[in-house]
Parts: C-alpha cells; sequence; structure tokens
C-alpha cells in the first residue's frame, strides 16, 4: 500500500478549476508561493462531493492526486501531518491555516 501526502486539500461542497496555471476555489484565485511551477494540464470544474476531499500534491505537474484520479473518498484518508521532521534544520509543527484566496478572484 503506498501511502501519499498533499499540500491542498478542499472539502465538500466547493468547486475547484483551473485558469491560466492558477487554481481558482468557488472563483477566487488561490496563492501558492509552495508550488514548484504552475500546473500545465487541464482541469475541467469540479465540485467537490458530499463524503470526499480534493487533494492537490505541491509538485503539480508531477502529482498523482486528484487532477487525475477524481475526488479522494474520505473513508480513504488514513491520518494528518502534525509536524515536519525532514530536514532537520526545517523541524516544526504543520501550519492549520485556510487557503489564501486572493480578494474578488
Amino acid at each position: 500500500t503506498e501511502v501519499g501526502r498533499t499540500h491542498l486539500v478542499l472539502v465538500e461542497g466547493r468547486r475547484v478549476t483551473l485558469d491560466e496555471g492558477h487554481v481558482r476555489i468557488d472563483g477566487r484565485r488561490l496563492r501558492e508561493p509552495y508550488l514548484m511551477e504552475p500546473p500545465t494540464y487541464p482541469l475541467p470544474a469540479t465540485r467537490v462531493p458530499a463524503g470526499a476531499y480534493f487533494v492537490l500534491g505541491d509538485n503539480r505537474n508531477q502529482s498523482q492526486d486528484s487532477h487525475v484520479w477524481g475526488p479522494l473518498p474520505a473513508r480513504h484518508v488514513i491520518g494528518r501531518a502534525d509536524f515536519i521532521f525532514w530536514p532537520p534544520g526545517r523541524i516544526r509543527a504543520v501550519d492549520r491555516v485556510r487557503p489564501i484566496l486572493e480578494p474578488g478572484g
């Protein structure tokens, strides 16, 4: 069994699209300074269904995530990250923050 980690997680009812290399959540552009490069793939508008999550990895163009296989059923989520422990110089608790959406889209 392979276990993955992701950075962006959307919950049920949210609508996600990709516009000129930028993720939009419910029509508002998401600021993502942590990305290695902007996504270059198409992503049709998707509304996250009840009982599921929409997950995208940090390395968008190489990630096998919801842009490939669709929303992730909640029953497949086995845990959450609480700490970053590698590299040793960056050990810290994981920030629990909401997405940074640009005002007005």
